[in-house]
């Protein structure tokens, strides 16, 4: 996958709501890092779990995505299979010219 379609990738699944909701919530960050933390009234209060490491190598634009924090971007998603998929796709962005 190229860049442009990594990135309608996050934005396909990015899932907001998933923010407000009770227990644990995914963040895929730009650099293709998965997070995981308390949501609901919870949401920024308790530790924040690194469950993968990113690549700084191969990140997406910070501005694109509709979620930012501490000079970083992210979005919501609503599994840990989608958190996988999407931060695969990051990776193994394919390189452009």
């Amino acid at each position: 996958m190229n860049r442009s379609e990594v990135l309608a990738l996050a934005l396909s699944l990015h899932r907001p709501d998933e923010r407000e909701k009770e227990g644990m919530v995914y963040q895929v960050w730009e650099d293709g890092e998965i997070t995981l933390q308390k949501g609901g009234r919870l949401f920024g209060l308790r530790t924040v779990h690194c469950i993968k490491f990113g690549s700084i190598k191969k990140q997406l634009n910070i501005a694109d995505f509709p979620g930012q924090a501490h000079g970083h971007g992210y979005v919501f998603v609503d599994s840990h299979e989608n958190a996988e998929k999407l931060s695969a796709a990051i990776i193994n962005m394919e390189e452009e010219d």
